[in-house]
């Protein structure tokens, strides 16, 4: 249960979603079953992940979801739904 707690701020990011990539790759380890976190696939480091959503902004973008990368003494990710965003 706890970990639902905090996958859900990142799904309803509005005001912003800023968490390092450590913290992002935890919570979403937390809410996924453990198969799909010890398989290939899965990002086995903070920095991989950085990559990988690094590749999907454009598809994020286009449902509407915005992501920025910041470095300000250390790395963090921010999500935030776009209010203005109509399909």
């Amino acid at each position: 249960m706890a970990s639902e707690n905090r996958a859900v701020p990142l799904a309803k990011a509005v005001p912003p979603y800023t968490k390092t990539s450590t913290f992002l790759q935890q919570a979403l380890a937390e809410s996924v079953p453990f198969d799909n976190v010890n398989s290939t696939a899965w990002q086995q480091s903070p920095l991989s992940l950085c990559k990988r959503v690094k590749k999907t902004k454009p598809a994020v973008r286009a449902c509407g979801t915005s992501i920025a990368f910041h470095n300000a003494g250390y790395r963090s990710i921010s999500v935030t739904r776009q209010h203005s965003f109509t399909k």
